[in-house]
């Protein structure tokens, strides 16, 4: 049970087993052998308690230390973290919503983030907004490649570059759209669209420090009409897809 006292000095820490001063008081004690008398009030416990407290401060300061490379624990180096890895911090984000978007961050360091981690990701920054995540089958994509490549479809223009001013020429022809995934999502009835556009606008701070490179992303809605049309007069017709 949580208690003050002299193995619990200020500031207060709570927690359940012996605290770490008692412990290390009853190693040090324990080593000076029987030729001093360590029993409580006397000037030997004192001192030993003194060094005790010592002790315990530092073990539990390099403990907390080691909690700054925990994206789960840290503190004190949240905000450097974020800095570091270039992630954007909302007002009203929450500790344990900044600290899993290290997490992440971290996560994506040597390797992809794999489809899990993504909806995860959209979980968090949507809430209860639904969505569903569609993806372009590479048979259906376009793919445009300089004309030496075995595959893609070749618009005029150089060959592979061989130097920077030919890259930034060339450059135009090289594109893809496989690596594009459309996150498709409708508003809720109770939901007004002050809070619904800000719940989207949080997909890039969301996505950005997750996603490769070479992916890109784009939300779209499709609950404002039922079924397939074409619509005039619109004014949401730059949120929404058409279909065929």
């Amino acid at each position: 049970m949580p208690f003050n006292g002299g193995f619990s000095p200020y500031p207060e820490r709570s927690g359940g087993g012996k605290p770490t001063i008692e412990v290390v008081l009853g190693s040090l004690l324990a080593q000076m052998g029987t030729a001093y008398d360590g029993s409580y009030g006397t000037a030997v416990w004192a001192y030993a308690t003194a060094d005790a407290r010592v002790l315990a401060e530092v073990y539990g300061t390099h403990e907390r230390l080691s909690y700054q490379w925990d994206p789960y624990r840290m503190t004190d180096m949240l905000p450097r973290w974020e800095k570091i890895l270039r992630l954007a911090v909302l007002p009203s984000d929450s500790m344990v919503a900044r600290r899993a978007r290290i997490a992440a961050a971290m996560a994506r360091i040597g390797g992809t983030p794999t489809y899990q981690a993504v909806v995860d990701a959209l979980t968090t920054a949507l809430g209860s907004i639904p969505f569903t995540i569609e993806h372009t089958a590479s048979s259906a994509a376009n793919m445009w490649t300089p004309g030496s490549w075995p595959f893609g479809q070749h618009p005029s223009g150089p060959a592979v570059p061989s130097n920077m001013t030919q890259f930034l020429q060339v450059y135009p022809t090289w594109f893809s759209s496989a690596d594009d995934i459309s996150i498709v999502v409708s508003k809720p009835s109770n939901m007004g669209n002050a809070e619904f556009y800000q719940r989207l606008g949080a997909i890039n701070t969301a996505l950005d420090p997750v996603m490769p490179a070479w992916v890109t992303w784009h939300w779209l809605r499709r609950d404002i009409h039922p079924g397939a049309g074409f619509w005039l007069d619109e004014p949401n017709l730059d949120q929404e897809a058409f279909d065929v």
